[in-house]
Order: C-alpha cells, then sequence, then structure tokens
C-alpha cells in the first residue's frame, strides 16, 4: 500500500497473536515488527507453531535488505542485533516444540530463556508458554 510517497508492504505475523502484522519500508530498510523481537521481554506465544513460522519469515525478511527494525516494545535495533533476537527467539521456540512433542514438561521449564532468565515476569511469561504448547504444567 501507498502512504503519501512511501511504499509499504503489510506482514501478517501471527504467533503472538492471530491478527499480528508488520510493515516493510522497503525504500528506507525499516521493518516494523510489532510485538516480535523486543530486545526487553522474550517471546509471549499465542500459536507455537505459527509463532516459529512468522520468525522464520522475519529472518529472511532482516536478510533481504533490511537495515532498521522497530520493535513494538524496547528501542530501535539494527538489522544484526535484530537478527540475532530472531534467531534466539526461534531456538528457544524450537526447543519447547520439541518438549512439548515429547510431553516433557519438567524439561520445558528448564529451558534457559533468550533473555531476562532472572526476572520472574518473564519466567511466568516462559510458563505461560509452556501451556500455549499444550504441556500441562
Amino acid at each position: 500500500l501507498h502512504v503519501g510517497t512511501a511504499r509499504l508492504c503489510t506482514l501478517h505475523l501471527p504467533g503472538h497473536s492471530i491478527d499480528g502484522l508488520g510493515l516493510l519500508v522497503p525504500e528506507e530498510g525499516l521493518l516494523l515488527v510489532g510485538d516480535y523481537l523486543s530486545p526487553c521481554e522474550i517471546p509471549f506465544v499465542d500459536d507455537l507453531a505459527s509463532y516459529r513460522a512468522t520468525l522464520r519469515r522475519l529472518i529472511a525478511t532482516i536478510e533481504s535488505d533490511v537495515r532498521r527494525v522497530l520493535p513494538g516494545h524496547g528501542r530501535a535495533l539494527g538489522a544484526r542485533e535484530a537478527l540475532s533476537i530472531a534467531e534466539a527467539d526461534l531456538e528457544y521456540l524450537e526447543a519447547l516444540s520439541d518438549c512439548a512433542a515429547r510431553k516433557d514438561s519438567v524439561a520445558a521449564q528448564a529451558l534457559t530463556l533468550p533473555r531476562l532468565h532472572d526476572q520472574k515476569e518473564m519466567q511466568d511469561h516462559h510458563r505461560d508458554n509452556c501451556r500455549a504448547a499444550g504441556l500441562v504444567l
């Protein structure tokens, strides 16, 4: 879509919520990602498979010529840092998915969070993620 002279590409980004949305401004190398890639929180999962697919899509998009990423929570990121966050989040969610496939809630609760592992609020969100993955805690 076009807003003034800017061309915006909309990205459907489910996983955190069913209606997640991102915006890419190709000419600016700018990616707005809403509730993804926050440097100040871990992923908050609504749908684990969709979140993982969204992270793969964001990684490919960032690698395609994005220079700046604006998450909905936290500061602006350079492409390298955003890519690092996306990869860490995907690794965490892949491990959570593996635990869910094995129905191993003990291993899931012991997973290392991608950041802020020492904050009680993030530990609480991790338990919510485990439940969203179908694990019984």
